[in-house]
């Protein structure tokens, strides 16, 4: 049988065996690169949320409660309707409060789209000790935030890259700066709507970071409008999403008692996985947050209705 084996490989052309050794090159590229992004962290899941158990829950109603202009608590004055440019300035940059290289390649409010604010990052992604775009506030205690925001490609409904979205995070304060930033102390957990995996297929992005590893989950969804929503209520982290003339949906439940009292939460906006995915498979965090990668393929434009901040009824704080 072996000789027959040897016979059989001799035998093919050149142009066949080249091939064949294509072939099996790229299948073990593959699968080092497989092994390399998960010894980083990355564990990707594939859900639905689809089940009754992602129903809102009997004790998670006041977390799915509409949320309004006109606030009446202590958060309402952090909330922004996007229709004055002026407000702008109001949100602090991560790139600016920390000394990170400066991500985003357009950001208006009520200009490009009025009654909108529009961003537009260049390559980056939020994994582990990568950061992208951030736009935030400080909140301390617990909070509700939600956004209605539509995310599209540059030409199409869907971005074209993979992982291109946005959405909104809570992120544990660094208020020790870059300089003094410690790789495996990143704490953040966040909801994006866009494109993940699928380069071009609509997608849900959550993704829950604990000492800088990152456990993301990727489900369906239907381009347009959609309402992204944190909820935080003592050491519990909700994560829900609300497509236009439904209710909400639950697509993530946390434990966090790690996270400090006082976080930054606020909007992010990622894209063009493929020009940098090589830092992270390869762990370069350095080389990562050395420069702005102005010659990718970014695709994504993301445009925020409003930003909404609440206390929760049920609040713990």
């Amino acid at each position: 049988m072996l000789t027959k084996f040897k016979r059989e490989v001799l035998d093919r052309k050149p142009a066949e065996r080249e091939r064949s050794r294509f072939t099996r090159h790229m299948a073990a590229l593959a699968f080092a690169l497989g092994a390399a992004t998960f010894l980083n962290g990355c564990v990707i899941s594939h859900v639905t949320r689809e089940g009754p158990e992602w129903n809102v829950q009997a004790d998670e109603k006041t977390l799915a409660v509409d949320s309004s202009p006109q606030g009446n608590d202590d958060l309402a004055p952090l909330s922004d309707e996007f229709e004055d440019a002026s407000t702008l300035p109001q949100w602090a940059k991560l790139s600016d409060v920390e000394g990170w290289p400066d991500e985003i390649k357009k950001l208006d409010a009520n200009t490009a789209n009025p009654g909108n604010l529009t961003v537009e990052p260049y390559a980056s992604f939020w994994f582990g000790d990568f950061h992208a775009p951030f736009l935030f506030k400080k909140v301390t205690g617990d909070f509700i935030v939600t956004t209605r925001v539509l995310v599209t490609g540059a030409t199409a409904d869907v971005p074209a890259r993979g992982y291109s979205l946005a959405g909104l995070l809570a992120r544990a304060p660094h208020d020790e700066g870059r300089k003094n930033w410690k790789e495996g102390t990143e704490n953040w957990i966040f909801i994006t709507a866009g494109s993940g995996d699928g380069d071009g297929v609509p997608q849900f992005e959550t993704k829950n970071t604990k000492d800088s590893s990152s456990r993301l989950e990727l489900s369906p969804r239907t381009p347009g409008w959609v309402e992204l929503r944190i909820a935080r209520v003592g050491t519990r982290i909700t994560l829900l999403r609300r497509a236009e003339g439904e209710d909400f949906r639950v697509m993530r439940r946390e434990e966090r008692p790690d996270l400090p009292r006082t976080l930054q939460v606020g909007l992010i906006a990622y894209t063009d996985y493929d020009s940098l995915k090589w830092d992270l498979i390869f762990n370069r965090v350095d080389t990562y947050h050395q420069r702005v990668i102005t010659d990718g393929v970014p695709d994504l434009i993301g445009r925020f209705d409003y930003v909404r901040f609440q206390r929760p009824s049920v609040s713990k704080r």
